[in-house]
């Protein structure tokens, strides 16, 4: 047995009355607020919900009936020396039901047969359907509907067996399971099986024989006489058919099948809770409020799906609807020498703090003044400068130079009648000498020019004294 998590998408069948007994008597004392112990409901609301967690399909839940199956018509002593449950233990099953029922879980009784054929017959018509399917539960006869499609899980250890693990454990395959059982026996069912003979001794005369029917006609072949004597004691009595019968589960119980109702179902949330208030069961009351929360959400994205609305990332409504207009670009105002921008007074603060280092280039000679230099937004941050249009560049062949980009964050041109081969001396800073003229007219912010503007840089032929 190794832990392994069970497949998803499959039929899980629970043995409820062998899962009740192993957690009552697998966890400790638990009471609820009003006294009433609740161990064994803790415990199997616990497995559930971990089922649900693995993606279960299918989830049913099979129960033993008070009616005489008729295994006892086969030997009145199958299962009579069983005590019966503790008060504790009997408290407990109707909370118990009462969860089953809040989670919606179909829940499978059949009088006349026990759990263990209900859960074969269900496996054997699962895997004609093509499902996968776990057995919950700790009882080793179903060890014998074990397959490539049918695995046992045990839900309070967290381990899965199957056909490898069983030849590991047992030695045996899933189809000699019966004969196995037979010869040992079972204890807990009352069922005897051959005296003296234990799982090694079965292990062994299986491999050697392979079928019960083979070590029957070969048993004068057994060694050890006295073995042997009780062997053939068995056989003679009929016990050992009546064991064979007792421990070979059925797989045609009588019941109606109804796969698409027993598909897994939404919880009863409300009803949950107020189970889990009841049983002071808090943690899962918070599991209880995660799932439905999801569930929920689930539910809307296929509305949403179903009427073409996707969810925001949010999941806040529908984020695909068209921002509104922006609005269009200010309009100049008459009377104002600057244009309105939406920085505000950032843009006058950075206006005023640049304007003693403001750079201004004279507009050629056949330059239309307004195509000299062109406002672009967010040119009227500090030290962006004045952009000299493309356009103007063009125009400017042969009269003068546009220094390159690296000059600075503006662009400079060489003043008509300049030599634009031959740095100019820059009469500000001697100690640069010869070339710092290129770097005078780079840097500060500059007013615009526009059009039938009385600025005096607006005049063909004017130029601006350099600044400090």
């Amino acid at each position: 047995m190794t832990p392994d998590p069970a497949p998803r998408s499959a039929v899980y069948v629970l043995d409820t009355h062998g899962m009740v007994f192993q957690m009552f008597h697998g966890i400790g004392p638990m009471n609820a607020p009003d006294g009433r112990p609740t161990n064994a409901v803790f415990g199997v609301t616990r497995a559930i919900m971990t089922l649900y967690d693995q993606g279960a399909e299918y989830l049913l839940a099979t129960f033993d009936t008070p009616e005489p199956t008729f295994r006892v018509e086969v030997s009145a002593d199958y299962k009579a020396h069983r005590p019966p449950p503790p008060d504790d233990l009997i408290i407990q099953e109707p909370m118990i039901d009462q969860v089953l029922t809040a989670m919606r879980i179909p829940v499978l009784r059949q009088p006349g047969w026990e759990a263990d054929d209900i859960m074969a017959t269900l496996a054997a018509e699962a895997v004609e359907r093509g499902h996968d399917v776990v057995l919950c539960t700790s009882d080793k006869d179903c060890r014998q509907l074990l397959n490539d499609r049918v695995s046992i899980r045990n839900l309070r250890k967290g381990e899965t067996l199957d056909a490898v693990g069983l030849m590991a454990d047992w030695g045996v395959r899933p189809d000699q399971v019966v004969d196995f059982q037979a010869l040992v026996g079972d204890s807990v069912d009352n069922v005897p099986g051959v005296p003296g003979c234990g799982p090694k001794t079965a292990t062994k005369w299986l491999k050697e024989y392979d079928t019960l029917d083979n070590i029957i006609a070969n048993a004068d072949k057994l060694g050890g006489p006295k073995l042997r004597d009780s062997f053939k004691a068995s056989i003679a009595s009929g016990d050992l058919q009546r064991c064979k019968t007792l421990v070979k589960l059925r797989t045609d119980v009588p019941m109606a099948m109804d796969w698409e109702g027993w598909k897994r179902r939404d919880w009863d949330g409300q009803r949950l809770l107020e189970l889990f208030q009841e049983f002071g069961f808090h943690s899962f009351a918070t599991r209880v409020r995660t799932t439905l929360a999801k569930s929920g959400a689930k539910k809307n994205e296929e509305v949403l799906a179903i009427a073409q609305v996707p969810l925001s990332p949010r999941g806040e409504g529908d984020f695909t609807q068209e921002a509104p207009p922006r609005s269009a670009r200010p309009v100049r105002p008459t009377g104002l020498r600057r244009p309105v921008h939406p920085a505000g007074g950032q843009l006058e603060r950075h206006l005023q703090a640049h304007r003693h280092r403001r750079r201004v280039h004279d507009v050629p000679e056949g330059v239309e003044e307004t195509e000299a230099v062109r406002h672009r937004p967010g040119d009227d941050r500090a030290g962006a400068g004045r952009r000299v249009d493309r356009r103007v560049r063009d125009q400017l062949e042969g009269r003068g130079r546009v220094l390159p980009r690296g000059a600075g964050q503006g662009r400079a041109v060489a003043r008509p009648g300049q030599d634009a081969d031959r740095p100019q001396a820059d009469p500000r800073r001697p100690d640069r000498g010869e070339g710092g003229a290129l770097q005078a007219g780079v840097g500060g912010v500059g007013e615009q020019v526009h059009a039938g503007s009385r600025h005096p840089l607006a005049q063909p032929g004017a130029t601006a004294a350099a600044g400090p």
